[in-house]
């Protein structure tokens, strides 16, 4: 499983919605097959952190997690809430994952209005895991 796949099951487990009903990987399906309101995921890129001399690796994951809506109230509410989750180390668990470190690095972005007139913003996320060697 890839680190979009463990976010967007871990928006789903919180009750943020249902893996390819409102919550998808990369891109949002035609607005003509999805809810007004949606998240997707997406990859920032990431860098290897640290390597010990027994082949493990720590290695920070960039994630962002867009939101769309067409209340620009429920954008920053959404958006804030998921901000107060990831960073709280406590509060998030990714299966399979041993995560070191877990911080938004942007809080909630809000942007301007999208071709149907919808408000999006994002949150950046930088996830740190352990990595053994297979």
């Amino acid at each position: 499983m890839t680190i979009l796949e463990h976010v967007a099951k871990f928006l789903e487990r919180k009750g943020f919605g249902t893996i390819g009903q409102n919550i998808f990987l990369v891109r949002v399906p035609s607005s003509l097959t999805t809810t007004e309101e949606v998240f997707w995921v997406t990859g920032s890129g990431g860098s290897q952190v640290h390597m010990n001399t027994t082949g493990e690796r720590q290695l920070a994951y960039s994630v962002t997690v867009n939101f769309r809506s067409r209340s620009a109230r429920q954008v920053d509410s959404k958006l804030s809430a998921l901000t107060d989750i990831f960073n709280c180390s406590s509060c998030v668990s990714l299966p399979g994952l041993e995560i070191i470190s877990m911080r938004t690095t942007n809080f909630n972005i809000r942007q301007d209005l999208d071709a149907e007139e919808r408000m999006y913003g994002y949150i950046q996320i930088q996830i740190v895991v352990q990595k053994t060697c297979n």
